[in-house]
């Protein structure tokens, strides 16, 4: 599910997109918990558009909601660390092959 910015609520656009930069940057630990006020003091404006730009995210399960109440940067999974392992040592074998063979 993808947010369309609705040129209505364009605080809640922004809010969206900055949040979900950060997120996708991993400015945000996994596991940390996500402050709808502190963040809406980042980037300037009320809480309530930044609640519901995070409910979109939590719809892209970028973020995830946390059994006491709130939002909360998704922790990895073993799934998400071995492809990211994988593709580390791919690019790894492409970038420098002769460190896996010597003889190259």
């Amino acid at each position: 599910m993808e947010f369309k910015m609705d040129p209505a609520n364009t605080k809640v656009a922004l809010a969206y997109r900055e949040i979900k930069c950060a997120m996708r940057s991993g400015r945000y630990a996994p596991g940390q918990r996500l402050n709808p006020d502190k963040l809406a003091e980042e980037l300037h404006i009320s809480s309530t558009p930044v609640r519901r730009a995070l409910q979109y995210l939590a719809g892209e399960t970028l973020v995830i909601g946390h059994p006491n109440g709130g939002l909360q940067a998704p922790l990895p999974t073993d799934t998400t660390l071995h492809d990211l392992y994988d593709w580390m040592e791919r690019l790894l074998l492409i970038t420098c092959p002769r460190f896996v063979n010597p003889s190259a």
